[in-house]
């Protein structure tokens, strides 16, 4: 295809010095001046009108004709007056704009002088290929830069009828700019990258023949025939399920040679036939037209902007993942991105298991092109291929939420409807369920349909997905499409399907009393040699039938099948070919009868799966006690070997794998390496399941093992622990305890992480005099190895300490000593280890000791300088922590409009750890208070006092908590409530800092009850007295204060 090539020109002298405008026209339009991203343009038309004149550069052409060709519809002269208005409306949008046009009262155009375009580069790189010599190092390299410059379809976002053409015409020379760069590579054997480029072009036009071909023909060429193979399997299906057709004779002459001569004999081919009247099913859905139709509803309505969860709900085997997949294909035929997932139970998931198929499955290469450092670092977590270094993986203001949006980001990138499949979601993992509630309720989200198919009776009112769905149905963004079983009639059609032949009454009746109308059951029957007219028996259990067809199958095959079926989840040919130590021919061989046997199908972009969980599981039963374990560690020593370098991806894998091969220490070592994966992933909860279960296995140990192996353990728990079940938590003193008890059993020396959330669990039990103890322990630590961070951490406990115990001046010393004491080196160190900056935090926390020491001016300033370095650092858990105690300062100084506009900060911001966010939903409460909402304000506050289930999430958590419901009632004239509340607060263990203010409220309280004036004189003086005891002049004022305005004196 001959696309003009045009260099850009370079810049005239005579023109002003401005920074380069830089255009990127494919995929969502983008410019930058120099490295700064400009905004969007906010007109699609504004836009359109740019990329028509970018694509005519140098060009000026009469306004007539463009308005006429942006605006056929219209007549002359609308279409002139609309040009005008959107050319006003790009010179607003693009300051300096002017620079580039040709305009005046008849011609338009752009000037290419300081300016570049990706389009302008891709064309420019395809004429340096053509003149380079062929498969040399010039020509590949101007082929990838051609490449490269294709982030998506040409202004991806616009509908205007004028792309057309032109969006055609820059695709197909991307797909042949694709197809040159696969064919040079493989000739000079650089097959990895001929492959992923394979790939990419099979992805974008799964239709094209010659495409696969390529992807065959590079795996073949790389001596990688079971590659070859699987490239074959995809494109078969493809077509099949699209077009009802066979590959064509070519390929399927490729694929003889690929799998062997007798692939193409009548019994391989007899075989396969007799499977592919099932898939012929896919020419239409059997008895599912009402659940069909509410699938499309959904389906259009995320077309409209109105996107939702829908649970496709039924028993195994009932055709859920088939309604999904159909659905898949449709909005595929439709140019439309979908993904899919399945889960899997116990599969050794790090977290976000399925969130990471998404972003595999919608290819988010255009993406990561263009993506901001910082999301493609975040994203790295889940995707090691990025190749991002791992130390990077540690940055400072790296946390969940950047991850979160940083993937919500890759998957609606294009701003277009996605399909995103969850199957299995009874078994999905918890991050991924906290990831889509995440998605779900984003503005992106607006065009998504998330499709989760589901069996209600494995899901629970504890599995995670039942949170989101009940929260999602409050929005109305839940819809249910229940499956039941077959009646007698829709049986006989899927038998008729499926044999190819219609049943007579007799054995129609006796097919649908056996399979009692569940559509795996009926298949499975069929395939198990099922045909009409001959004597047969049916096994009233689906176990069974499938179990006599996979007894049939020949020993290659066999092989395979015993290996596949205990890793458990999706597999690659390399995985299960190490696995089961056969050689490719019979991996190939297997992989082809399994595949022509309708066992297996294609997953992912290079995996296998079985075509349902339950042949995967009559298979593995099949297995003797010993054979499992035998393949089990089998599977684990492939996956190691196989495993990409370092990424520690399938690490939760590899160590369930060694548990079932009977490997325990093995297995622990996996599994301690797997939480600390999960850890990167901000996967707390995964993490701690992880540590239990290689916990649970030290009982099988040898004795001298077990302990030191424990205390390892252990030692990894404490942080994540807290971090997901509170520092109070009956399961963290549980694990400090053990810790404890085989640290003095082993004579060694508690680590720092139990330390400090030993510390943390004594201050949340008001344990000071044992907090002080592990502090010095801590102190001590640090003076034995030169530890500067771990010194500065215990300096801060040691503030927090004091501060709750109401020892002022020895908080003030010593959070003043570790807020000017962490030198800039150690920031981000301290960041990774204790997941806060405690320079900024211990700013935050001084402002408030200088109010009760009675400064208030520095309290204000020292707020102020702490917000500022919370800003700076970027770091959303410490932000939030600085948040918290900006507000309790507020509250303190009675400023009410400070704390309302605080609190509105807080309850803005997503993704706050549990803790932080029932403070904030407390301080709303109290802003909902102060402007006339008591009773609404005051249960808000109630409900996050419940929320602490009677425990301290931090120290001094409950305490505050009640310290804002007291001054809630106090500002709503709630008088009864808030003496109440008072009483409540004082029988608290812990309350010491706040007693003389919840003391002064509890006066305020009685005065209005009409008490005698020396009752409530005698609770100032209480509330003045303990004031007096700890230091307090902030507080006594405020009480004194009180006195006169209550006493007159």
């Amino acid at each position: 295809m001959d696309i003009p090539v045009r260099e850009p020109t370079s810049r005239p002298d005579d023109v002003a010095d401005i920074r380069p405008l830089r255009i990127s026209v494919f995929g969502r339009l983008e410019l930058r001046r120099g490295d700064e991203l400009l905004p969007r343009l906010g007109s699609a038309r504004a836009e359109s009108l740019l990329v028509y004149l970018l694509l005519r550069a140098d060009q000026t052409r009469a306004r007539q004709r463009i308005a006429g060709e942006l605006w056929p519809e219209s007549t002359e002269s609308q279409a002139r007056t609309n040009l005008r208005n959107v050319l006003h409306l790009l010179r607003h949008a693009l300051p300096g704009v002017e620079h580039y046009l040709e305009v005046d009262a008849r011609v338009l155009g752009w000037r290419s002088r300081d300016s570049s375009v990706d389009a302008w580069e891709m064309r420019a790189a395809v004429a340096r290929a053509r003149e380079a010599e062929r498969a040399s190092a010039a020509r590949i390299a101007a082929l990838r830069d051609a490449a490269a410059c294709y982030r998506g379809d040409l202004l991806e976002d616009c509908i205007d009828e004028w792309l057309t053409t032109p969006r055609d015409r820059y695709r197909d020379l991307y797909f042949q700019v694709l197809r040159d760069l696969v064919g040079a590579l493989v000739e000079r054997g650089e097959h990895v990258d001929a492959i992923r480029l394979g790939r990419e072009l099979v992805h974008r036009d799964p239709l094209n023949e010659d495409h696969h071909r390529l992807l065959l023909d590079a795996h073949h060429r790389a001596g990688d025939r079971a590659g070859a193979l699987r490239a074959y399997h995809e494109y078969a299906t493809v077509i099949e399920h699209e077009l009802g057709v066979e590959p064509s004779p070519d390929m399927r002459r490729r694929y003889a040679e690929v799998a062997g001569a007798g692939a193409m004999d009548g019994t391989r081919v007899g075989a396969r036939a007799a499977v592919q009247s099932v898939a012929a099913t896919a020419a239409r859905l059997v008895g599912r037209d009402d659940e069909w139709t509410a699938l499309r509803r959904c389906w259009q309505a995320a077309m409209d902007g109105r996107g939702q969860l829908v649970l496709v709900t039924g028993e195994p085997g009932i055709g859920k993942t088939r309604l999904a997949e159909e659905l898949g294909r449709l909005c595929t035929q439709g140019g439309h991105a979908v993904a899919q997932a399945r889960s899997f139970p116990d599969a050794g998931d790090l977290g976000y298991g399925v969130v990471v198929s998404w972003l595999r499955g919608t290819r988010t290469d255009s993406w990561v092109r263009t993506a901001p450092t910082r999301d493609r670092m975040a994203l790295a977590r889940l995707l090691p291929e990025l190749d991002v270094p791992e130390e990077h993986w540690w940055r400072a203001d790296f946390d969940r939420l950047q991850l979160f949006e940083a993937a919500v980001g890759a998957l609606t990138h294009t701003d277009r409807p996605l399909l995103l499949v969850a199957d299995d979601a009874q078994w999905m993992d918890a991050p991924s369920v906290e990831l889509i509630h995440y998605l779900l309720r984003s503005p992106q989200a607006r065009h998504v349909l998330l499709v989760a198919t589901v069996r209600l009776e494995e899901l629970g009112t504890r599995h995670p997905l039942t949170d989101v769905v009940d929260a999602l149905r409050a929005d109305d963004r839940v819809t249910e499409v229940p499956l039941g079983r077959f009646g007698r009639a829709h049986t006989a059609e899927l038998a008729r399907l499926t044999l190819g032949a219609a049943l007579d009454a007799e054995d129609t009746d006796a097919l649908f009393a056996e399979s009692e109308g569940n559509p795996l059951f009926v298949v499975e029957t069929l395939r198990s040699g099922w045909h009409a007219g001959v004597p047969h028996e049916i096994s009233p259990k689906l176990h069974a039938v499938t179990s006599a067809r996979l007894r049939r199958l020949p020993v290659p095959a066999r092989e395979l099948l015993d290996t596949a079926c205990c890793i458990g989840g999706s597999f690659s040919a390399a995985v299960v070919g190490a696995a089961a130590g056969v050689d490719e021919a019979t991996l190939v061989e297997g992989l082809d009868i399994l595949w022509r046997s309708g066992v297996i199908r294609e997953h992912g972009i290079d995996a296998y799966d079985f075509s349902h969980n339950k042949i995967r599981d009559v298979a593995y039963a099949g297995l003797s006690p010993a054979a499992r374990r035998h393949v089990h560690l089998r599977v684990a020593e492939a996956l190691v070997h196989t495993e990409r370098e370092g990424s520690g991806a399938v690490s939760g894998e590899v160590a369930a794998h060694f548990e079932r091969a009977g490997r325990p220490l093995d297995a622990i070592r996996w599994y301690e390496r797997a939480a600390e994966r999960a850890q990167h992933r901000f996967a707390d909860a995964e993490a701690v399941r992880l540590l239990d279960r290689a916990r649970s296995l030290v009982p099988a140990l040898p004795p001298d093992l077990a302990p030191p192996t424990e205390f390892e353990i252990l030692s990894r728990s404490p942080i994540v622990v807290g971090t997901v079940k509170g520092y109070e938590s009956d399961d963290l003193v549980a694990v400090l305890d053990r810790a404890s008890e085989l640290a003095e059993s082993l004579e060694c020396e508690l680590s720092a992480p139990v330390l400090r959330c030993l510390t943390m669990t004594r201050l949340c039990r008001d344990d000071f005099v044992g907090a002080r103890q592990s502090i010095g322990q801590l102190r001590d630590a640090a003076s034995r190895t030169g530890d500067r961070g771990l010194d500065l951490e215990a300096q801060y406990l040691g503030g927090v300490a004091a501060l709750w115990a109401g020892d002022l001046a020895s908080a003030r010393e010593l959070l003043e000593r570790t807020a000017h004491g962490l030198p800039p080196d150690l920031r981000t160190e301290h960041l990774v280890r204790f997941g806060q900056d405690p320079g900024t935090v211990c700013l935050s926390r001084l402002a408030n000791t200088m109010w009760f020491l009675g400064d208030t001016g520095t309290a204000r300033s020292l707020r102020r300088e702490a917000e500022t370095q919370a800003r700076r650092t970027g770091h959303r858990a410490t932000a939030a922590v600085v948040a918290i105690f900006s507000a309790l300062l507020a509250l303190d100084l009675d400023d009410d409009e400070d704390v309302r506009s605080r609190a509105a900060d807080l309850a803005g911001s997503e993704g706050h750890p549990y803790n932080v966010a029932v403070k904030a939903r407390a301080l709303l409460g109290y802003s909902a208070a102060t402007t006339g909402q008591g009773a609404q304000g005051v249960a808000a506050i109630r409900a996050a006092v419940a929320a602490c289930h009677g425990r301290n999430l931090a120290p001094g958590f409950r305490p505050t908590v009640y310290r804002v419901l007291v001054a809630a009632h106090d500002r709503a004239g709630m008088t009864v409530g808030g003496l109440v509340a008072a009483d409540e607060a004082l029988a608290l263990p812990g309350t010491r800092i706040w007693e003389p203010q919840i003391r002064r409220h509890r006066a305020r309280f009685l005065a209005r009850l009409g008490r005698p004036h020396d009752e409530v004189d005698a609770e100032l003086d209480r509330a003045a007295a303990t004031a007096d005891r700890m230091g307090a002049t902030g507080p006594l004022r405020a009480i004194e204060e009180t006195r006169r305005q209550l006493l007159g004196g």
